[in-house]
């Protein structure tokens, strides 16, 4: 079992001491406290329910507490696949029981459920609970039947509690809690306790090319019209909403639609048609940064020839007449093909010809980072972060066979492979930080500017059905360090980023994209480690996870 940060130990004792809804902030570990509850009360003189668990989650639970120190009971898991009378007697067998919700209302209702011998429900998840819930009416028809119970409560979302109206209220109501215990990152006794070992951070900033930059300007020129448009169109929106700062954060979409919800079927085609525009430039905005010039000058056409075809005029886009579109069309043009002079008004006259689309500069600095780390050391494993599956293929297209292989692969997937001049760059570019080919796995003279040889090996993380990293298993097997490019999203919960620096051991971590989430767990993981490894006698001298000097490279 790991070492438990300060901070840990004292959100357990509280919530221990007196039940309420414990709120971590995300990368913090809300799991382990999680974890440590259930490990309390695995034993039979208990009767412990968990609810409100996904698969994944269940599973992780189950293989840390098999993997951990032994308990004297494991948790049991209650599925449709168990019949009737298994679930009565696994009730009074008593421990840890995971159950999913619509069986245990069944089990309550019919009294298969001993609820009154219940010593208490862990809920995980608490920001999903609302009044109209089914975890919210098993809570409401336990504490009926049983007065004495506790009803722990954990959560690591924070955000959606300022979601509605009182919602937080109406969640506290709901889990028949009145304490609340909160965890943000700046909280004093987690700065204290994350403080004491910090990562060596070196942060990059890269420039955009100067098209890339034309293109930014004029997306967000268009965004402004779209917003002041719908200003003058819908009084009753809040006109500290709509600015250009709060458009383009993530929960736009949600803090309009809660506003306009009143209204929302009184509004014209014209107007939603505007909502509708502003979520795809700001999809545009996305791909222009993280995406490859082929990827974005392809949505833009596609975008384009839809608006084209829409018969009504109250679906068809208006910013695709103002001059700031007219910019957007000529500079997404000329990172693929290069100086365009006439008018692009009309993209579908444009002809296919003389490709030469430019690299994303973030490819460029990836290299260089990965080719100092090559030459700082030989040995350690390298981490990549991403944002979006995506980006996760095409750096490692990148890194495995060039930027040019990968672009030319992307104009042939979208554009055909008649184009004569792009075929002759099949060879890929020997010069400069930029990969050649060698095979589908090896990625040889990699990130060497001086043609230098290096052999690595590059893979995706990938989980199967019990949230495993399937790929970790070679890891050991491998000859030559390993470069992991991992999705951050790919799964909701931050337990799947911290199996993956348990297994993978990187001396390296580069934050392609950049996540608090990620960075709380990666802080979280140098202070355990540490500790774990105080004690020992002789520290094996290659250890890959030197976690005093863990480079940050966030680009």
């Amino acid at each position: 079992m790991c070492s438990e940060l300060e901070y840990e130990n004292q959100a357990f004792v509280e919530q221990l001491s007196n039940d309420g809804l414990t709120i971590m902030a995300r990368g913090l570990g809300v799991e382990k406290v999680f974890l440590r509850f259930m490990r309390l009360y695995c034993d039979p003189q208990n009767l412990v329910l968990v609810v409100n668990t996904t698969n994944a989650e269940e599973g992780y639970f189950l293989e840390e507490l098999h993997s951990g120190e032994q308990v004297q009971q494991l948790p049991t898991l209650i599925t449709n696949e168990v019949n009737v009378k298994q679930r009565e007697q696994l009730y009074l067998h008593g421990g840890v029981v995971f159950v999913s919700k619509r069986i245990l209302v069944v089990d309550i209702l019919s009294k298969r459920c001993p609820v009154d011998k219940v010593s208490g429900l862990l809920v995980y998840n608490a920001h999903r609970v609302v009044e109209s819930s089914t975890v919210a009416f098993i809570l409401r028809l336990y504490r009926q039947a049983n007065k004495e119970g506790f009803i722990k409560a954990f959560t690591d979302t924070p955000e959606l509690f300022s979601n509605g109206f009182c919602k937080f209220e109406h969640v506290m109501k709901s889990l028949y809690l009145k304490n609340a215990y909160l965890w943000p990152r700046f909280h004093a006794t987690v700065g204290t306790s994350l403080s004491k070992h910090t990562a060596d951070v070196v942060e990059l900033r890269q420039q955009m090319t100067p098209n890339m930059t034309a293109i930014q300007i004029a997306v967000m020129d268009i965004m402004n019209v779209c917003l002041n448009e719908l200003k003058s169109s819908v009084p009753s929106i809040d006109a500290d909403v709509l600015t250009l700062d709060i458009a383009l954060h993530k929960s736009f979409d949600h803090i309009i639609r809660m506003q306009l919800e009143p209204v929302w079927n009184q509004l014209s085609s014209k107007l939603r048609q505007l909502l509708v525009d502003l979520r795809k430039l700001k999809s545009l905005l996305y791909c222009l940064i993280q995406h490859d010039a082929v990827t974005f000058y392809y949505n833009l056409q596609t975008l384009s020839i839809s608006n084209c075809n829409y018969q009504s005029p109250s679906s068809q886009s208006a910013w695709m007449f103002l001059d700031a579109a007219n910019t957007l069309l000529v500079k997404a043009y000329e990172r693929v093909y290069g100086k365009k002079t006439e008018s692009l008004r009309n993209i579908k006259d444009v002809h296919l010809e003389g490709a030469t689309p430019e690299e994303n500069p973030k490819w460029h600095l990836l290299s260089v980072v990965l080719n100092e780390i090559n030459t700082a050391n030989k040995c350690g494993n390298t981490l990549i972060v991403v944002n979006d599956q995506k980006t996760c293929y095409q750096l490692k297209e990148y890194l495995c066979k060039g930027g040019s292989f990968l672009l030319q692969k992307q104009y042939e997937r979208f554009f055909g492979s008649n184009n004569a001049s792009l075929a002759k760059r099949r060879k890929l570019d020997s010069g400069g930080s930029k990969p050649t080919l060698k095979s589908e796995t090896k990625a040889t003279e990699c990130f060497q500017e001086e043609n230098e040889i290096s052999e690595m090996d590059v893979v995706d993380l990938t989980f199967n059905s019990d949230g495993k990293v399937t790929d970790c298993t070679k890891f050991s097997s491998l000859l030559y360090p390993v470069i992991a490019i991992h999705c951050v999203n790919a799964r909701s919960s931050a337990y799947y980023m911290s199996q993956v620096l348990t297994q993978l051991k990187p001396q390296f971590i580069i934050i392609y994209d950049a996540d608090f989430q990620f960075v709380r767990q990666v802080e979280n993981k140098i202070f355990v480690s540490i500790i774990n490894e105080v004690g020992e006698k002789e520290r094996n001298k290659s250890h890959r996870w030197d976690l005093n000097h863990l480079p940050l490279w966030p680009l």
